[in-house]
């Protein structure tokens, strides 16, 4: 067979395996690593020696896999409550007890969302995410009663891996690499749990200073955890593939078919608008756009750690899959490339004629009453719609801080039509194409069950040279508002535009580097939301001086990742706490000492968190860490703070100076000592 080689554009590394049809075999489409500029070393992957990648969210497919060869073999139900497998799970809600294996993994289960803490650290493979998950749930309560919408879910999934441990008595690791590893032949195919993965992985970088990191462990598998070169990810998922060549019979047929199946589609998107959006079991899609086009069924899974993305679809009835996995990029440009490869291979042995795949496809006939549809709709937003009786409607965001407003016209279907290049993102955000990006975006009324009305929006999003994204999902539901008392709005007004730093993460985190701030937001309308700059974390509504509560029923992506939140003074300081993590206020920082000290991480284990100022400046200081601990220097000299420095990329005496608004952070385990020196 004539060899075929596609290009995949990646940031930092990026690795594409394409597996073909039954008979074609397997070809490389790209293995090759590069670096950003100003840092050392390129080079070009040894075949015999491939690095491997984490793939995210895509392990979520390998744990419905997991799952369900369970349920094959006959040692769990699928719809027994998971309570009757995992008795200690327990949580603020009675209505956990419903929960059952299944909901797990289609994103029905309920659960709020993302318990991350200490999930992505450098170079450290701790399980304390995986053994304090269960105690953490014990505080949350559900989002909505188990099996009633379908919102996608991290903590569904490593209850999922934790599900399959008491099953089996082993763990999750020795659990994949017995059943699929081994059975497939799959020798770059681990966890953090395999062992040392030092020098096997791809390699990361701070974007700040462009050093090389420590690799990214994702110590949350079932969820995201697991690490693959893109051709042993390909040889896995032939355990998909109807022709049941290569597979050796890991699944049933009735288990494929399952995993398939889309209940999401059945009430979100009965008419089958083009979408990348329908998710079976483990799949972010089940029906997916452009493939749909074609009447062919395509399996997509994407996923994103904080480093790697990656990429997989399947054509089941194809027997064809693709793997783009990367070291910087996302997800969705990885999906867009997979796509492309795919679709071009298609077209070359003739499977398919590529004809328009932006045209609409699908059209409904609707009567409105225009004046009912103006009001608040909340999602991963808070979308404020006015409508006007000849049929313009505004829509504008007031949920993040950065105000956006679009205007959208009725057109003769029933559905707002966006102008002026604006559209809504497939990550729900309002966007307006640049850089030769477009996109386009109509807006519709759905009702869902219980009385819901969403607001549906089904784009068209272009990227130029890379290919095409389709959505149709709900972006919000109508949203009446609460009524907190006024001293209540009072006190959570006090946190409005100030900045809170993360405290509770293990000093190896890479949430230092990315995820270290929030910044909360009281809406003056509708009274008593809770939001956050960027939509950092979600929205909640104050229901007294002390709490506010998450309240956002949305299916697919808009509702996920839920939070309670308390506000709480202690000592003379201000803290906020969201789920498990907590934060203190900016105010609340102390000034960088200006002379040779110490300082030591307390008894609970809490950052302690400096600003800098003139009387630090044009002077070298050094910070000497402990083992067990780790600094971090950021810059605040613009409208977002960002990590500029660290002691993984700055050797321990190198002295250096501090950002004119800048930001120092002592991180460590519980009596770790740091010492600040003046070089001077």
């Amino acid at each position: 067979m004539k060899k075929r080689w596609y290009h995949v554009t990646a940031v930092l590394a990026a690795a594409a395996i394409f597996s073909g049809m039954n008979g074609f075999g397997r070809e490389a489409c790209l293995a090759k690593e590069t670096v950003p500029a100003g840092a050392e070393g390129v080079g070009v992957q040894a075949a015999a020696e491939p690095l491997m990648y984490g793939i995210g969210s895509t392990s979520k497919v390998v744990t419905a896999a997991a799952v369900m060869r369970l349920a094959d073999e006959g040692k769990l139900d699928l719809r027994k409550p998971l309570i009757a497998y995992i008795p200690e799970f327990e949580m603020a809600d009675e209505r956990y007890r419903r929960i059952t294996p299944e909901m797990l993994l289609d994103h029905s289960s309920g659960l709020p969302g993302s318990t991350l803490n200490n999930a992505m650290l450098l170079g450290d493979n701790d399980t304390e995410n995986h053994d304090m998950l269960l105690a953490r749930l014990k505080k949350q309560r559900l989002k909505s009663d188990p099996g009633d919408i379908q919102v996608y879910c991290n903590d569904g999934f490593t209850l999922a891996e934790i599900l399959v441990e008491r099953v089996t008595g082993l763990s999750f690791t020795e659990y994949i690499d017995r059943e699929f590893s081994e059975s497939l032949g799959l020798t770059q195919f681990k966890t953090p749990q395999s062992g040392n993965l030092s020098g096997r992985l791809a390699k990361i970088y701070d974007e700040g200073s462009g050093e090389e990191l420590p690799p990214e462990n994702a110590n949350v598998i079932g969820s995201g955890g697991i690490y693959a070169t893109a051709m042993d990810l390909c040889r896995f998922s032939e355990i998909f593939m109807h022709n049941r060549a290569g597979n050796a019979g890991l699944l049933s047929d009735g288990a494929l078919l399952a995993m398939e199946k889309s209940r999401y589609n059945e009430e979100i998107n009965p008419n089958g608008y083009d979408t990348t959006l329908s998710y079976g079991l483990g799949w972010d899609s089940v029906d997916t756009y452009p493939f749909s086009r074609y009447g062919i069924k395509a399996l997509v899974k994407g996923g994103d750690t904080n480093f790697y993305h990656g990429s997989l679809t399947v054509l089941p009835e194809e027997n064809i899959s693709c793997a783009v996995l990367t070291s910087g990029g996302s997800s969705t440009l990885n999906q867009l490339a997979v796509q492309e490869i795919v679709m071009t291979y298609l077209d070359e042995v003739q499977r398919i004629e590529r004809g328009d795949e932006e045209s609409v496809s699908h059209r409904e006939e609707a009567g409105l009453n225009l004046a009912e549809r103006s009001g608040w709709y909340a999602g991963s937003d808070l979308l404020k719609l006015s409508v006007s009786g000849e049929g313009e409607m505004t829509v504008a965001s007031e949920g993040s801080g950065r105000r956006r407003e679009q205007v959208y016209r009725l057109g003769e279907d029933g559905g707002f039509y966006s102008t002026d290049g604006s559209y809504i993102s497939a990550s729900g955000e309002l966007s307006k194409g640049s850089g030769g990006r477009i996109g386009r975006t109509r807006l519709s009324f759905q009702e869902g069950k219980k009385g819901r009305e969403y607001l549906m929006a089904e784009s068209m999003e272009v990227y130029p040279g890379l290919g095409r994204v389709a959505t149709y999902l709900p972006v919000g539901t109508r949203y009446t508002g609460n009524a907190p008392s006024e001293t209540a709005v009072s006190a959570w007004k006090a946190l409005d535009g100030q900045e809170y730093y993360l405290l509770s993460e293990k000093y190896n985190s890479s949430a230092w580097l990315k995820r270290f701030m929030v910044k909360p937001l009281l809406l003056d309308e509708p009274k008593g939301i809770l939001s956050f700059e960027n939509l950092e974390l979600r929205m909640a509504e104050v229901t007294d001086e002390a709490h506010a509560r998450f309240f956002t029923e949305v299916p697919g992506q808009a509702g996920r990742d839920l939070n309670d939140y308390t506000r709480t003074k202690e000592n003379g300081k201000h803290y906020l706490e969201s789920g498990s993590y907590r934060y203190i206020a900016a105010a609340d920082a102390e000034a960088f000492p200006d002379a040779d000290s110490e300082r030591t991480i307390g008894a609970d284990g809490e950052a302690i968190w400096f600003t800098t100022g003139d009387r630090n400046q044009k002077r070298p200081v050094i910070i000497e860490k402990p083992e067990n601990g780790a600094w971090y220097v950021y810059d605040h000299t613009g409208r977002d703070m960002k990590c500029v420095s660290s002691s993984w990329t700055l050797s321990e005496d190198r002295p250096f100076y501090l950002p004119e608004d800048g930001r120092v952070v002592l991180v460590g385990e519980a009596g770790a000592a740091f010492t600040v020196r003046y070089a001077d």
